[in-house]
C-alpha cells in the first residue's frame, strides 16, 4: 500500500512539475523556444505578469514567434466586450473586437483556451484587408499559417512558414507554386 501510495505521490510531482516546465522555456542558443506565456495590458502591449490585465500563449520556434500580435490599444481604439478587471491576469478567450474612434471595426481577434487562432485587419471603411488563420495549418506542418489579403475584391492566399530565417512567405498552391518564395 505504502508503495502504491508513493509511486502515486511521485508520478502526480512529475506530471505537475512536467506541465510547468512546458512553458517559457529557452533553447541550447538562450532563444524562446516553444510554448510561451504572453502577459498583455490593456492595450494589448506585452507587459510584465504585474502589469497584465490578460495573457495569451504564443508558440516561438527558436527565437522566432509563430503567432504575432501587435498592440491596438494604442491607437485609442476600443475594446469589445472589456476585460473584466481582476487581480489576477484573464485568459483570452473568445472573439474581441477593436473598434476606432467612429465605432467601426478595425481587427477581430478570436482566442479559445488563451491559443491565438484568428486576427482580421479592416481598413477605416470597415472593408476586411487581411485574415491571418493560425488555427490552419498548411499540409499539417508545424508552425505554418494561412494569410489572406484583399484588395479591391480579390482574395490572394499565401502560405506564411516560420524557419532560422525568420518568416517567409509562399505562394498557396491553389494559387501559384509553393515554392515561390517571396522574402
Amino acid at each position: 500500500m505504502k508503495t502504491t501510495i508513493s509511486f502515486l505521490l511521485f508520478f502526480i510531482l512529475g506530471v505537475i512539475g512536467y506541465s510547468q516546465n512546458e512553458i517559457n522555456q529557452l533553447d541550447s542558443d538562450g532563444n524562446k523556444h516553444g510554448v510561451w506565456m504572453v502577459y498583455l495590458d490593456n492595450e494589448w502591449a506585452e507587459t510584465d505578469k504585474e502589469d497584465a490585465v490578460c495573457y495569451r500563449y504564443t508558440y516561438y520556434a527558436h527565437g522566432v514567434d509563430t503567432k504575432p500580435m501587435g498592440p491596438s490599444g494604442k491607437k485609442k481604439w476600443t475594446l469589445s466586450p472589456k476585460i473584466p478587471k481582476s487581480s489576477e491576469p484573464v485568459e483570452l478567450t473568445g472573439e474581441l473586437q477593436w473598434s476606432d474612434k467612429k465605432g467601426i471595426v478595425r481587427s477581430i481577434h478570436i482566442f479559445e483556451n488563451g491559443k491565438y487562432l484568428s486576427y482580421k485587419e479592416y481598413d477605416s471603411s470597415g472593408n476586411l484587408e487581411q485574415h491571418f488563420d493560425y488555427a490552419t495549418q498548411y499540409k499539417d506542418e508545424p508552425h505554418t499559417y494561412y494569410v489572406r489579403t484583399y484588395k479591391k475584391g480579390s482574395e490572394v492566399t499565401w502560405v506564411m512558414r516560420s524557419g532560422t530565417n525568420g518568416w517567409t512567405l509562399y505562394s498557396d498552391p491553389g494559387v501559384g507554386s509553393a515554392d515561390d518564395v517571396v522574402e
